[in-house]
């Protein structure tokens, strides 16, 4: 593939994107050509050592999108998003590894986030109805019984409300657990959004 036939192909795919930012990646790739070539490059070097330009088309059609969405954001607006991304992935066959390891590591976290979730909230429910069972038995104890065993009801019964009580302030803590966790999952995807946002500013 030579420079022309990568632009010719580069613009095809461009089609649809406003005509001041197919201006802009233009200026920008035919500034790439020309480094490579002072650098004694062949234009079919230059097009092997950089992305193929349906990809580089699908790339650009996305952010687009993303900006149009943000100063409109619809749902019919938000569907050729879905659309626009996915087509993106699948143009480049370099993005499609990246996009399936950066899923993974991110259903990964999200995975060992619930599973925390899950296990703290389900020691707090055992902790609080182990508390109320002792209790129920210390007051049965202490109502059918006198002497030593009366007192091993009131034993149950401190025990019980220790126990319950413990899990209520557990409680108060999984609440700020399920809080940070989604703070930090809020900050972790706003700041994927800024990054790509200032990405694209920078080109």
């Amino acid at each position: 593939m030579n420079k022309n036939e990568f632009f010719r192909i580069l613009n095809e795919n461009l089609q649809g994107v406003p005509a001041g930012e197919c201006t802009r990646v233009n200026e920008f790739y035919n500034e790439y050509f020309s480094d490579a070539i002072d650098a004694g490059k062949t234009e079919e070097q230059a097009c092997n050592e950089i992305e193929r330009p349906e990809s580089i088309a699908a790339r650009v059609r996305a952010e687009f999108a993303f900006t149009a969405a943000s100063t409109n954001p619809t749902t019919k607006n938000w569907g050729k998003i879905v659309i626009i991304v996915l087509l993106a992935i699948f143009a480049s066959p370099i993005a499609i590894p990246i996009a399936g390891a950066f899923l993974a590591v991110v259903v990964s976290v999200l995975a060992v986030m619930l599973a925390v979730v899950l296990s703290v909230g389900a020691v707090v429910v055992a902790l609080f109805f182990s508390g109320l069972a002792l209790i129920g038995v210390g007051v049965m104890t202490l109502v059918s019984s006198v002497g030593i065993t009366s007192m091993a009801g009131l034993i149950l019964i401190g025990v019980g409300l220790a126990i319950t009580g413990f899990a209520l302030l557990s409680a108060i803590g999984f609440v700020y657990l399920v809080r940070g966790i989604i703070w930090l999952c809020s900050k972790i995807f706003s700041s994927i959004f800024s990054f790509t946002t200032k990405r694209r500013k920078s080109k």
